[in-house]
């Protein structure tokens, strides 16, 4: 069996919505980590900046692909987070190789500044 473990060099914290009791009678979703993990974090593909105009409000969309070990709990809406602050949403977990690796199709999130 091949091994992947030697390119997972970038530290990622694992983030998941979690809903509590707001103590109102009602709910509130609040993030909570719930592991860390080695990752290999790809550049985006060529085409993975899309451009979107709705409104008068422009977005741009950078999808990465980020690797990770197959036994990795990562779930669909979990948000990967790096030290330096990127955190990424995470849109897919699909297993190509399953008994190698894991790729989470994963969309950078951007802080969009006030101009």
């Amino acid at each position: 069996m091949r091994r992947i473990g030697h390119l997972l060099r970038t530290p990622l914290q694992v983030w998941r919505p979690v809903t509590l009791p707001d103590g109102a009678g009602g709910q509130e979703t609040t993030w909570q980590q719930v592991g860390e993990l080695r990752a290999k974090v790809d550049q985006p593909p060529s085409q993975g900046a899309a451009e979107e105009e709705t409104g008068d409000q422009s977005r741009a969309e950078l999808r990465y692909p980020i690797y990770v070990l197959p036994v990795a709990d990562v779930r669909r809406g979990d948000q990967f987070r790096h030290a330096d602050g990127r955190r990424w949403r995470v849109d897919a977990v699909v297993a190509p190789s399953g008994t190698v690796y894991q790729r989470c199709d994963s969309e950078l999130i951007q802080v969009e500044t006030e101009a």
